[in-house]
């Protein structure tokens, strides 16, 4: 009986350490999924934890690349400004990766719209 309570106990602790393994967006300037009608001078962001932020990208609904003046820091973080360009009304994502403490590679992206 303590042997499957111990087996039990440890099944379930093995299923949660990639949970603990992984951190996401806690909070952002733009919400994901948001209709704004102003463009903020830049996206903010933050992570659950420090994170090493490897690439982030700006891209319209049909693919086209914006291009972003945005060099990610070389030291984990866990709050991130990029400066945004003028945004024309349409349709856009922005896309983020990167590594937690223990080297796991997490994606993700804020997908928006700016209104007329």
């Amino acid at each position: 009986m303590f042997k499957a309570l111990l087996v039990s106990a440890g099944t379930v602790f093995c299923l949660t350490l990639p949970a603990l393994a992984h951190t996401t967006i806690s909070e952002s300037n733009i919400e994901s999924g948001a209709t704004i009608s102003e463009v903020p001078e830049s996206l903010s962001f933050a992570f659950g934890g420090k994170v090493g932020l490897a690439a982030v990208d700006l891209k319209t609904e049909d693919g086209a690349v914006i291009a972003l003046d945005y060099v990610a820091p070389k030291s984990m973080e866990k709050e991130f400004v990029v400066p945004l360009p003028e945004l024309e009304p349409a349709a856009y994502t922005f896309s983020w990766r990167a590594v937690s403490t223990d080297g796991h590679v997490m994606t993700g992206d804020i997908p928006f719209t700016v209104a007329d």
